[in-house]
């Protein structure tokens, strides 16, 4: 986790290998941090269903703000996922 300068953190994971099991862990503890403004995952090889999983978490967090996915394994469930959470 990085500080920036308005006290809040980002949360940054960059080219580990994460299972499904780590990330049905980190989504379910999203939704329970404080003061965490932006999350970013890239290149951690993340699949399609796993991903699902973090945008609900994300969605139930109201301090969060940005959340980004870059050079990971996604498809049709999880774009479908987002476009259903930036309608409400």
């Amino acid at each position: 986790m990085q500080l920036l300068e308005s006290g809040w953190y980002t949360l940054k994971l960059k080219n580990y290998q994460l299972n499904e099991s780590v990330l049905k862990a980190i989504a379910c503890t999203i939704p329970f941090m404080v003061n965490v403004k932006d999350i970013e995952f890239e290149s951690n090889a993340i699949h399609d269903l796993p991903c699902c999983a973090l945008i609900l978490a994300c969605y139930m967090n109201p301090s969060i703000e940005t959340f980004k996915v870059n050079g990971n394994h996604l498809r049709a469930a999880s774009v479908n996922t987002m476009n259903e959470m930036v309608k409400h």
